[in-house]
């Protein structure tokens, strides 16, 4: 569900599309070799099937998923991550989708393999969403001086 969540999915609609999986997992065990990367590949083109057939609206934000809220202790880190989230929220999709594909530790030639893409198209989405993580933190470095 993490992994749906940082490409933009929220908490019931992730829920959703992987239960959804699950059970097609379910039917399908004996022909499926690697079931992580299966049910990640399966999951990503599920949401970006769930997201280009609805029309999206305006409204507030609706707070962090219950999956990514901290413990008792590390109220530093997870504020970092919770800015990093709404900073992975505002890239392009396929950036998004990148980003969530690295975050669970994949390389970008496993990523390649899952999307249909170069390495190096990979490699270049990478380079152009860290960029863009990279200006949107200075961004905020700067308005927090102001």
């Amino acid at each position: 569900m993490a992994f749906l969540v940082v490409q933009g999915a929220d908490a019931a609609l992730a829920a959703d599309l992987v239960q959804q999986a699950m059970i097609t997992l379910y039917r399908r065990w004996p022909e499926v070799v690697s079931p992580r990367p299966w049910m990640f590949r399966t999951v990503s083109r599920d949401l970006v099937r769930a997201m280009s057939s609805v029309r999206e609206s305006p409204t507030d934000e609706q707070g962090i998923s219950p999956l990514l809220r901290p413990g008792q202790s590390g109220i530093e880190h997870w504020e970092r991550r919770d800015d990093l989230m709404m900073q992975i929220r505002r890239l392009a999709p396929r950036q998004r989708q990148v980003m969530a594909w690295t975050m669970f530790e994949y390389t970008p030639t496993e990523i390649a393999s899952e999307l249909n893409l170069t390495p190096q198209a990979v490699r270049s989405i990478l380079y152009q969403a860290r960029n863009a993580l990279i200006k949107a933190e200075a961004g905020q470095g700067e308005a927090a001086d102001e």
